[in-house]
């Protein structure tokens, strides 16, 4: 009995352990993606408000760094005019250059060309040198304009300058300053995109793609190995993105990955995540639910053995041995077993048999007695049969 009782629980506990697992991890799955959904969209915007503010703080560096300029302008044009013999004394403009700050002055005559100035290399160029000279053409039509280049190759050398040019008060001439912006190139540095993805936390083995919207170009990535690659080559679908979350399943180097990813102006965000971590992570919890139901049979087996042991069975073999005796005459009933009430029921139908089989035996005796019939009644058994439940 209680073999068969162990097999039917069995029976019942894995058809119920494979529903839960196949449950479960329909749900961990579901509910994986969501939860990688959400931190990805955390990701996003934690990267464009880093985006923003570092933008916001390029810029008062820029308008910073031109107002300085200009009124570094100014200053030498108003020590040029009052002081007319620096014009051709370049020691002396250096040193005004080193008091300004500034790592070049230029002067330029009504017709735009650089007749005297601290690099003697640049003499006589003009306005009309190249592209970077070009933008200060308009001040040779119009004697009030005051203007400050942004940051720019300069002709000559190619290195990274800004330049401010003002009139002299006097409408001799023009005086441009140069500056090389080292702060300002410190700033962007540190504002560049890399720096932001570098200060975003990740999980180990995700990664987070900043890639151009208009050709697929990746800007930036915590990925070094991918950093200067094409996000359509190595597999990432940036042309699917849009204003909202998007999900989608990638393979990368031929391995699956969970890619989440968002349009953020011209930019595409991306954040992948291998599907072998996922699908790991869903087999451990299921593992551990599998088990967590496993010892639950275990010891839901041993306390059935147990209470099965010393209740149904002992209280089963006490009848059986109560019906011994009474067989042998040396009992009339069956002791009432109280812990059990099934087995007090079936105690209380077999007294209650037993009684209507004496009845029946002693109506029968009253009615030979009395009828006077010569008789004899024997009662003989071939086999005498008991069965011990205990197993």
């Amino acid at each position: 009995m209680i073999k068969s009782l162990t097999r039917g629980l069995f029976g019942i506990v894995l058809v119920g352990l494979i529903s839960i697992i196949t449950l479960n991890y329909y749900f961990c799955f579901s509910r994986n993606h969501a939860q990688l959904e959400r931190i990805s969209e955390d990701y996003f915007r934690q990267v464009s408000t880093l985006i923003r503010e570092n933008q916001n703080e390029l810029d008062t560096a820029l308008e910073d760094f031109s107002n300085t300029s200009l009124r570094r302008a100014k200053t030498a044009s108003y020590v040029v005019e009052h002081y007319p013999e620096i014009e051709t004394d370049i020691h002396e403009l250096k040193k005004l250059a080193d008091i300004l700050e500034v790592d070049e002055i230029h002067l330029f005559d009504l017709s735009g060309e650089i007749y005297f100035g601290t690099h003697p290399e640049y003499y006589h160029f003009t306005f009309r040198s190249g592209e970077q000279m070009n933008y200060f053409l308009p001040m040779l039509e119009d004697s009030s304009l005051e203007m400050c280049q942004e940051i720019t190759p300069n002709t000559a050398e190619n290195k990274l300058m800004q330049y401010a040019a003002v009139w002299r008060e006097d409408g001799k001439g023009i005086i441009q300053v140069g500056l090389v912006p080292e702060r300002v190139m410190k700033i962007k540095e540190e504002n560049s995109l890399n720096n932001i993805v570098s200060l975003i936390p990740s999980e180990k083995e995700a990664e987070l793609y900043i890639v151009s919207k208009e050709n697929g170009d990746i800007l930036a990535s915590t990925n070094v190995a991918n950093k200067e690659e094409n996000a359509e080559r190595i597999g990432l679908p940036w042309k699917e993105a849009a204003a909202s979350m998007e999900m989608v399943h990638i393979k990368i180097g031929g391995k699956k990955h969970c890619a989440f990813l968002q349009e953020h102006q011209d930019m595409v965000y991306i954040r992948t995540y291998p599907s072998r971590l996922l699908i790991r992570e869903i087999f451990l919890d299921s593992g551990f639910i599998a088990i967590y139901i496993l010892l639950l049979f275990v010891i839901t087996a041993i306390l059935l053995r147990h209470y099965t042991n010393s209740k149904v069975v002992k209280g089963l073999n006490q009848i059986n041995r109560d019906m011994k005796d009474i067989e042998n005459g040396s009992k009339s009933y069956v002791n009432n077993i109280t812990q059990i009430p099934e087995l007090s029921e079936l105690a209380d139908s077999i007294n209650v048999m037993t009684d209507s089989i004496r009845s029946a035996f002693r109506n029968f005796s009253v009615a030979v007695e009395k009828s006077n019939i010569q008789m004899g009644i024997y009662d003989y058994s071939k086999v005498q049969f008991t069965r011990d439940y205990t197993g």
